[in-house]
């Protein structure tokens, strides 16, 4: 049975790693990419509220069965309000500090893999984040998001990387407390964004 649920693990992870190496073929230009400093500043709290005027529509939890919309939307407009989280750089390390301060208050068994890639840029930093439910089940059900953003200036990354990031984190908030009959691990992803040496928005 543990078997299956390694094999289950590998395949989801394959898959995954199989699209970002898709992602990295060709030669590439680092030239190209946007320097992450060199930018006028975005008006950070300007998009924050916009989100938190969105959240107003959100369903709330007794409509949903427990996920909070409301707080999946909070859980963006803190990420946007932190700026550009590019893979290996210093603005992406406080939204990594985030999603783990969270799942760890929801309870969740949580661990990191840190590792350095090769991209475009060079061979840059990251950490993937993964929690951990335990369920009656030995298979595996793998939900997961990316947390990075394009390395575009001024791109926070609202709706790519912090919707789905907003998502999962209230996911986890739900699920972590509980033993279901699935085990399931929820993973943010960095350097989904770091694979393509001439991002455009959009």
């Amino acid at each position: 049975m543990r078997r299956q649920a390694q094999v289950s693990a590998r395949i989801a992870c394959g898959i995954f790693a199989a699209a970002v190496i898709a992602g990295c073929g060709g030669k590439s230009d680092p030239t190209k990419l946007a320097d992450p400093v060199a930018a006028s500043p975005v008006n950070l709290g300007e998009a924050a509220s916009q989100l938190s005027a969105q959240a107003e529509d959100a369903p709330p939890a007794d409509k949903t069965g427990g996920f909070d919309g409301q707080r999946a939307f909070a859980h963006v407009a803190k990420l946007v309000v932190m700026g550009p989280r590019q893979s290996g750089t210093p603005g992406i390390v406080p939204a990594q500090d985030y999603i783990l301060s969270e799942l760890k208050s929801y309870g969740c068994a949580v661990e990191t893999d840190d590792f350095h890639a090769d991209t475009p840029a060079g061979s840059l930093a990251m950490k993937n984040i993964v929690a951990k439910i335990p369920g009656e089940r030995p298979e595996i059900v793998l939900l997961a998001t990316h947390y990075d953003t394009k390395r575009l200036a001024n791109f926070v990354g609202a709706d790519d990387g912090g919707s789905s990031t907003g998502v999962m984190l209230e996911l986890a908030r739900v699920l972590c407390g509980k033993r279901g009959r699935d085990t399931v691990w929820i993973a943010f992803f960095d350097g989904e964004e770091a694979v393509n040496p001439d991002w455009k928005d959009p």
